[in-house]
């Protein structure tokens, strides 16, 4: 199958073109037209195309031969504006010419930030309760959110084939330093919520989940979380990250309910002090602080008995991935390599 990938250049982008080309799909990778893709590892297995999705570029091109569309790309930097509006413009446009092609199946990728976490219980599954008021989970959360309805109304507007997969905090080699566990403050590291089990999937894992939403017919019309489902602690990654990247200073465990007070004072003081206008980090803001540090157990139910996928790597192979040595100048053997060996050895079995 001919696959378009949107943000193929990017964190997970990467890893998931390198999953989907060991599952012997032909895939045309997509990246901004200044973007340096480098060492990537794909070698000539991927048609590397270049256009903004944003604009300046027309888009039906790119569909050419194409049977299905993974969308990743969106707008990570800038102002809430322009994560929204880069976010949707280029959802919209990239939609606009899908439409006008022949080409039916499509995997978006939202984000756990699509959920009301402030009415999410103690387990999180694929129907948990998303945000009514999207602003209050931010740009991010906002764009996230109706990238999602876009594509829902697209899909049933014209007949596409649609899957959507909700990860929860991604993490790999490059991308370690994650806002579900804490806040580093000069040599300390503070945990909130050290024995809290955080919504983790390790970006291999999640690629995999991917490969295997494209790879099953019983993907179509499904919404799936994607999380690792290894159990781990917030403390026990803290842990091995400060063994494995060899940190510096002391990891100091928080209570969640003395951090989830120091929010509250803080609001409190902060309205009192500037009225209703007040505006703080966004660690401040209860919906944004319980989707990094509520304590809940996030499932992947949908993903499980829809897909028949489990995590392709445990936490220890996840943390050797991240942390350990890379072999020298070659494609390192924890990237794109290592998916692609696994995904082999999982076919010949």
């Amino acid at each position: 199958m001919k696959v378009l990938v949107t943000g193929a250049n990017g964190f997970l982008g990467r890893e998931v073109v390198a999953a989907l080309v060991a599952d012997g799909h032909a895939v045309r990778a997509l990246v901004r037209p200044s973007t340096d893709v480098g060492p990537s590892g794909w070698g000539n297995q991927v048609e590397v195309a270049r256009a903004d999705l944003r604009g300046g570029t027309e888009l039906e091109a790119l569909f050419a031969g194409v049977e299905a569309v993974v969308h990743l790309a969106t707008q990570m930097t800038g102002d809430d504006f322009t994560i929204f509006s880069g976010t949707l413009l280029g959802t919209e446009r990239l939609f606009a010419a899908m439409a006008a092609s022949s080409t039916k199946r499509l995997i978006l990728c939202s984000s756990f930030s699509v959920y009301d976490w402030l009415r999410v219980g103690a387990r999180l599954d694929d129907d948990g309760p998303l945000l009514t008021e999207v602003w209050q989970g931010g740009a991010y959360a906002a764009a996230k959110s109706w990238q999602e309805r876009l594509a829902r109304r697209m899909a049933q507007q014209h007949g596409w084939k649609l899957t959507v997969l909700r990860p929860g905090f991604v993490w790999g080699r490059g991308s370690d330093d994650l806002a579900c566990i804490g806040q580093r403050l000069g040599r300390w590291q503070l945990v909130f919520g050290p024995l809290r089990e955080p919504p983790l999937t390790h970006v291999q894992n999640c690629a995999d989940a991917f490969r295997a939403a494209l790879a099953s017919e019983a993907a179509a019309g499904a919404t799936v979380n994607v999380v690792d489902g290894h159990g781990t602690s917030a403390a026990r990654f803290a842990r091995e990250r400060k063994l494995g990247a060899r940190q510096e200073g002391r990891i100091v465990w928080v209570p969640l309910w003395a951090a989830r007070a120091f929010v509250w004072l803080a609001n409190r003081c902060a309205r009192l002090v500037f009225g209703e206008r007040y505006k703080l980090p966004s660690m401040f803001v209860p919906m944004r602080f319980e989707l990094r540090y509520r304590s809940v157990r996030a499932t992947s139910t949908g993903m499980m008995k829809t897909l028949g996928w489990r995590a392709l790597k445990s936490f220890g192979e996840c943390a050797r991935a991240t942390w350990g040595p890379e072999p020298g100048s070659d494609a390192r053997a924890d990237g794109p390599t290592m998916v692609k060996l696994e995904t082999e050895k999982r076919r010949a079995a």
